[in-house]
């Protein structure tokens, strides 16, 4: 994938990634899973908002739809509309943790799709609650879950 990187800010970085579909959503190392509820509410939230600035630097109006949709940002300039998938980390982002409804969003509405990671974020453990800031911004648009790139972590088993 090509891409650049360009630093927003004093702490955040910004890596705008086309990738070609069948190499969309293919990462290599992740998303940890040992962090409270508060540390993961800080990531998600610092996440959202680097994102939503880098969409509205864009020309884009945002919505955050998280709470009630399966994608957290609906994006939208003229003539445009993008389903916005956001992942925050404190890892290097190689890896991401996608629902099945997310990944069947992603399936439905591409080529209209995005996935914005924020990797390398900043948690500050001491302050209560946690507070994130920082990161590596990297967008990927137009974004396509590449089949190949995606394992299974649970199953519904039903007796």
């Amino acid at each position: 994938m090509q891409g650049t990187t360009h630093r927003i800010g004093k702490t955040c970085a910004a890596r705008v990634v086309w990738a070609p579909p069948a190499l969309a959503g293919r990462r290599r190392a992740g998303q940890r899973t040992r962090l409270s509820q508060a540390e993961r509410t800080a990531i998600e939230s610092h996440a959202v908002r680097v994102a939503s600035d880098h969409l509205i630097r864009q020309g884009f109006t945002i919505r955050d739809v998280g709470a009630t949709e399966s994608y957290d940002l609906d994006a939208r300039r003229t003539g445009e509309r993008l389903f916005v998938e956001v992942k925050g980390t404190t890892s290097a982002g190689e890896q991401v943790i996608l629902t099945k409804n997310e990944v069947d969003l992603n399936r439905s509405e591409h080529p209209h799709t995005m996935l914005v990671v924020v990797s390398r974020i900043h948690l500050d453990h001491a302050a209560s609650p946690p507070r994130a800031s920082g990161g590596v911004l990297e967008v990927t648009h137009p974004w396509l879950v590449a089949e190949t790139a995606l394992e299974p972590i649970s199953y519904r088993y039903t007796r």
